[in-house]
């Protein structure tokens, strides 16, 4: 037996780990006081020689939610600091740039610009005309199969993705272009307040020579999908940020398309002096804000309605998720990667977003920024450019007003731009009926709308297909002879040494990029552990550990009787699904767990039933919504208990800490996944009851097997499609053993799909690593639930050495 620290053995003689003959030494469970705030969340314990639990909290899964979203917080609040280390050169906006084009999901190449408009005009007058408009923005996303020689290959593929809008067309044009994004609404002549102002704005502008586009943007009513009522934008972003794209970076492109037709214009490629302006109101002022980031051709942005801090931005609608952009850019930073190029931020009008959460949605809330809010995060942006060597004291190229009343062409445009204020001019219309008018044009903005929507769910789609090879060309398995086997992306399967070298440079990504990883050292375990349960031929026991502040791991160890002095035993960890808890494994005989981890214990194995976070509903979910900003996720932080929980195991002197298993179902089996990949201290995995194609079940919005119409919002991890689905999961667990336990009738999917991403996974450990007894499913004929038979045979082929005490039979 190795060394251990006194208080250490001491503590695990509390366990029952010493010689057979020790009496197992415990405080009973003491009821924890309700009317005791700090004990309910916190549970109470000695620490009068070795830590002992004297009670747990009241709801442990609720405590320790509580407990990583004060741990989270403080992150999010801490972003403003951290980031300054990305803003430290010139050099380093374009990079940040870089990064935030990624974040978005920005396609390399957008489609060759053709606006078309329809005829006859909407609206037309002595100084202009209005049209309906449309331009393609983006290629289907498949390459062209067959290239035509001298061709593009862009143009040999139809436009997946258009934009949409109003196109205001002067008679006499000066070479300016107006580029108008509204907050929740679509352009229209004739409409609600809102679109009325737009009018007068876009009508004064095109009667002093501006061409003037109105884009078509998404706005947040509802939609039903599903068993979900969601907001559009949140239904569009979903599938999207699963596949590495955003619905604001589909935004971003369709503004871009629309300045590289409008710089094609005669005016404008005539004229020494023409400019491009863009101006956007609430969320058209998010989507200007960050477009003047990455466009370098905008030479003024004004943003209205929008700009201010961003600390809670974790809150606001889910579709405005951008994964990590908290740790480089807030708006200050996005206003200083804009300079020298002119900005102007209005405080007023202010908008405001509710969504209740109910019927599937995210809840979010979000309201216009005041005057001081805006000041606040206005004042940042002297300090940014001051960073990367720009002049100190108030930002040269930014301006911050707040009269609602100022004229957007005389009061806004010509000063920043210091062009001289034109005199006034009358419009006179030509004759139309109105009422045919008004009604054409309602009736094409509810077309306008429904095209949107049904055109950038056709795009995910089509990415969704095409994801396959996007991963293909990522990590080759070598299931198909179309993926190119290149350097980048080749896995060394000559030996199982060779392939655990070359698949570590993939783990890195999925850490880093994919799940996030937090870098900060963990806590000291300060194990604290309570008998609690008593089985047959096993002692259970509550079992605290801390992680980081405010971060802990709890969960039940199981311990078979009288294991000998000197022994050591393999562990199983048994970890439960979506709103589960540790008892739920070996108590009580649930129907989807059938007390597998007292199985387990009963026949010998050690097992620790761990408590993940993932229970509570929104209390659990809106922390995925506080990690995302940060580039992190829910299995950020169960990955850092793990790691804990792992450590502490290897500590006891009865485990074996060569063969520690993981053992889990549903939402535990998306933790047998991802943490053995993360994790290569877990020696072996068995995923049950989630096993799946899981980017198609993500981001399908055909499937009645996907997420995209329930109310799981938290379970979307950002660019999984274009990197790891599970194969490429499974990947990372190799050369270890896997296994899949799969029932027949499991409403997580179909067994065509789980078949189909298991041969991947098999045709990796079978046919290249020449291991296939490492690489196993078991259908079974049965639902959403641990079938503990092919599992259990697997687990002691592979944990049972031979050179232990014989486990005693499973019953």
């Amino acid at each position: 037996m190795s060394q251990r620290p006194a208080a250490l053995l001491i503590l695990l003689s509390m366990l029952g780990y010493a010689a057979a003959d020790d009496a197992i030494k415990t405080r009973p469970l003491k009821p924890t006081p309700q009317n005791s705030s700090d004990a309910a969340a916190d549970g109470e314990w000695s620490n009068d020689g070795p830590p002992r639990l004297l009670s747990l909290p009241a709801d442990p899964a609720a405590a320790m939610a509580a407990g990583i979203d004060r741990f989270l917080l403080e992150k999010l609040a801490a972003a403003d600091n951290a980031r300054q280390q990305y803003w430290q050169d010139a050099d380093a906006v374009a990079e940040n740039v870089r990064f935030l084009s990624r974040q978005l999901g920005l396609e390399p190449e957008r489609y060759p610009a053709d606006l078309q408009w329809e005829s006859p005009p909407l609206r037309t007058s002595d100084r202009f005309e209005v049209h309906a408009v449309r331009w393609p923005v983006l290629s289907h996303p498949a390459p062209p199969s067959v290239t035509e020689p001298g061709t593009t290959a862009g143009l040999q593929l139809q436009p997946s993705l258009w934009g949409e809008g109003l196109l205001w067309l002067p008679r006499q044009a000066n070479g300016s272009s107006v580029v108008m994004l509204s907050h929740d609404s679509e352009p229209s002549l004739w409409s609600d307040p809102i679109a009325d102002d737009q009018r007068d704005r876009c009508e004064a502008l095109a009667a002093q020579g501006f061409t003037v586009l109105e884009v078509a943007t998404t706005g947040h009513d509802r939609i039903q999908h599903g068993g979900a009522k969601l907001p559009r934008r949140e239904y569009l972003n979903r599938a999207a940020f699963e596949l590495g794209r955003t619905l604001v970076g589909y935004e971003i492109q369709t503004v871009q398309s629309a300045i590289d037709w409008l710089a094609q214009q005669p005016a404008a490629s005539e004229a020494a002096d023409a400019k491009v302006i863009l101006a956007g109101w609430g969320e058209g002022g998010r989507t200007a804000l960050i477009s003047a980031a990455i466009e370098p051709r905008i030479d003024l942005t004004i943003v209205a309605g929008y700009f201010g801090p961003r600390d809670r931005v974790w809150q606001e609608p889910a579709d405005r998720n951008v994964f990590g952009l908290q740790n480089r850019f807030a708006d200050a930073e996005l206003a200083a990667a804009i300079a020298p190029r002119k900005l102007v931020i209005q405080t007023e009008p202010r908008f405001a977003l509710e969504e209740s959460g109910d019927a599937g949605a995210s809840p979010a809330t979000w309201q216009s920024p005041n005057r001081d809010e805006a000041q606040q995060e206005f004042d940042r942006i002297a300090s940014v450019l001051a960073a990367i060597g720009q002049p100190a004291g108030t930002p040269a190229h930014a301006k911050l007003i707040s009269d609602e009343k100022s004229d957007l062409l005389n009061d806004i445009i010509c000063p920043a731009l210091d062009l001289q204020v034109p005199p006034a001019v009358a419009v006179n219309d030509a004759k139309t009926e109105a009422s045919e008018a008004a009604a054409t044009d309602k009736r094409n903005a509810i077309d306008r709308r429904a095209r949107r929507l049904a055109m950038i769910d056709r795009h995910t789609q089509a990415l969704l297909e095409e994801s396959e090879y996007e991963r293909g060309a990522f990590m080759n398995l070598g299931h198909s002879r179309t993926i190119a086997n290149n350097a980048h992306n080749k896995l060394d399967t000559s030996s199982p040494a060779a392939y655990e070298k070359s698949i570590e440079r993939f783990r890195k990504i999925f850490r880093e990029q994919v799940v996030g990883w937090y870098d900060q050292p963990k806590l000291p375990a300060n194990p604290r552990s309570l008998q609690s349960y008593k089985g047959t031929g096993w002692t259970g026991h509550d079992v605290v550990l801390d992680v980081f502040p405010n971060v802990f791991a709890y969960g039940v160890l199981l311990v078979p009787d009288n294991i000998p002095a000197g022994e050591q035993r393999p562990v199983v960890v048994c970890q439960h699904g979506l709103e589960g808890q540790p008892r739920d494994t070996f108590a009580d005989n649930h129907r989807a767990y059938h007390d597998y981890a007292a199985k387990l214990a009963e026949a010998g194995y050690i097992v620790f039933a761990p408590q993940n976070p993932y229970k509570g509903k929104d209390a659990f979910r809106t922390l995925q919504r506080k990690s995302y900003p940060v580039g992190k996720t829910l299995f950020s932080i169960i990955a850092s208990q793990h790691q804990q929980i792992l450590d502490w195991l290897k500590t006891i002197p009865s485990v074996d800490p060569q063969r520690i298993a993981f053992y889990g179902l549903s939402y535990g089996g998306k933790s047998a996944m991802r943490l053995p990949a993360l994790l290569p201290d877990y020696c072996l995995s068995i995923c049950s009851a989630d096993f799946n194609d899981w980017v198609w079940k993500n981001a399908s919005t055909r499937a009645r097997y996907s997420y995209i119409g329930t109310g799981e919002y938290e379970i979307y991890e950002f660019g999984l499609g274009k990197t790891f689905n599970y194969a490429e999961m499974a990947a990372l667990i190799a050369p270890r053993p896997f296994m899949v336990e799969r029932g027949h009738y499991d409403g997580v999917g179909p067994d065509d799909r789980v078949a189909k991403e298991f041969a991947k996974a098999r045709f990796l450990y079978a046919a290249r690593l020449k291991l296939p007894e490492r690489c196993e499913i078991e259908w079974f004929d049965g639902p959403h639930m641990i079938n503990a038979v092919g599992s259990f045979e697997f687990l002691d082929r592979h944990l049972r050495s031979g050179d232990e005490t014989p486990l005693p039979p499973k019953n």
